[in-house]
């Protein structure tokens, strides 16, 4: 039986092959198996429905794609700049069947591949869900060509480089000789598939990251800064007096873990807290196992209860840490078990880690609100991210405006290739 090193080098050396760069993503190797009826519902819909495999606008001659509504947050700011009126929503297009027929017996090399390389890493049971990821891939991959053979655009907008039916696009933009500018959705985050930017024109939220990423090597005039257009709260004026309730912002995890944040916090304080639930969370099982006396918020973002001006914000590894530092609100993280990985948290001065009760205890009485210790925050967030709203989409235009006179480049940091960044990060 192959070891994980021997099936790792032989996925190396298929890199090349269209599927395998593009089902290379995040949670290759981690993650949960998606319910049976939740595989068989996609992959019916990628054999047989005419209907767009993600989201798709053509806007003149940039086509964006975005899969959630983070990543159309990011978006959306930018493409409406550049073509407020002409914008038309691709909603239909060749079903899959055909291609992922066509492809069939060389695809099933790589499925085995991808579920060997599972099963050596003690994942054998995320097996159904490569499977799906490649039939999706495989689809994505045919649509995305005939699109852009047809309309021929110039560049491709997407907020997202680790999703495999985003990778599928970008990968037959490169083939196609069409531009591709990423405008990431979240912060630079310390993961071990972060390493990489297979785009040719990239949007960075600020100079902390951009160091980040010439710290792996990126040539510094491919790492353009434009700051974050899915926000506008840089410039808000949140109120100094903090009243009200302290904000826990739940993340999308198991009912396990939320199951262990919230019983270290109510181990660390008796006061009741305002819980704002991640747009995947499900409510009526949050609602089961929250504390009696907490509240869960009604409002559509976080950042809505942090233009409030709450005493102070608790959060579990989120982006929306940023959103509540740049505001001057305390600002927690809960680590459990496994370390942060936004390299923002890494000042603990100003990110206060929460690892047992005594850490929450603190915090909650003692969260740290004067006038320079918000200013401080501020500053620090400024650093990770500049600028937002309307100037970040001003500068995320003007960057694709560059993409669409420049054209195709290399890739700026290929991570999943041979000897990359990402196979590095893994420790493999």
């Amino acid at each position: 039986m192959a070891t994980i090193d021997e099936l790792l080098e032989e996925a190396n050396q298929r890199y090349s092959g269209d599927l395998l760069w593009a089902c290379l993503c995040p949670n290759f190797l981690w993650g949960r198996q998606p319910p049976w009826t939740t595989l068989l519902r996609g992959f019916a819909a990628n054999l047989l429905s005419p209907r767009a495999p993600t989201n798709v606008v053509m806007a003149g001659r940039v086509v964006s794609m975005w899969h959630d509504s983070n990543s159309e947050r990011a978006i959306k700011p930018i493409v409406n700049l550049l073509h407020p009126k002409e914008q038309e929503v691709v909603s239909y297009g060749p079903r899959g069947a055909a291609a992922i027929l066509r492809h069939w017996a060389g695809d099933q090399d790589i499925v085995r591949l991808g579920i060997a390389i599972l099963k050596a890493a003690g994942q054998g049971h995320l097996s159904n869900r490569w499977r799906y990821r490649c039939v999706r891939a495989r689809r994505m991959l045919m649509w995305c060509e005939a699109l852009f053979r047809s309309r021929r655009p110039a560049v491709l907008l997407v907020a997202n480089q680790a999703e495999a039916h985003m990778r599928a696009a970008i990968l037959t933009a490169r083939k196609l000789g069409i531009a591709s500018v990423l405008v990431p959705h979240a912060p630079v985050a310390r993961l071990p598939w972060s390493p990489d930017l297979p785009c040719d024109y990239v949007g960075l939220r600020g100079t902390g990251e951009a160091d980040y990423y010439r710290a792996l090597g990126c040539a510094p005039d491919r790492l353009t800064v434009i700051g974050n257009p899915a926000s506008d709260v840089v410039g808000y004026s949140v109120p100094e007096s903090r009243t009200g309730l302290g904000v826990l912002a739940m993340p999308a995890e198991s009912s396990t873990v939320l199951e262990q944040i919230i019983g270290l916090i109510a181990a660390g304080t008796s006061q009741p807290l305002l819980v704002s639930p991640h747009p995947r969370s499900n409510l009526d099982e949050l609602r089961a196992i929250l504390p009696r006396h907490w509240i869960l918020s009604h409002q559509d973002r976080t950042l809505d209860l942090i233009k409030q001006g709450p005493p102070f914000l608790i959060q579990c590894s989120s982006g929306v840490a940023w959103e509540s530092l740049v505001c001057g609100v305390p600002t927690a993280n809960i680590v459990l078990d496994k370390p942060s990985f936004y390299p923002f948290f890494d000042d603990r001065r100003l990110v206060r880690h929460l690892s047992n009760a005594a850490d929450v205890r603190e915090f909650v009485e003692t969260p740290g609100d004067g006038s320079e210790e918000r200013a401080r925050r501020k500053s620090y967030a400024l650093h990770w991210c500049g600028q937002d709203g309307q100037p970040a989409g001003r500068a995320g235009a003007e960057l694709v405006e560059r993409a669409v006179a420049e054209g195709a480049k290399d890739m700026i940091l290929d991570g999943w290739a041979p000897g990359g960044a990402v196979w590095s990060s893994l420790g493999l």
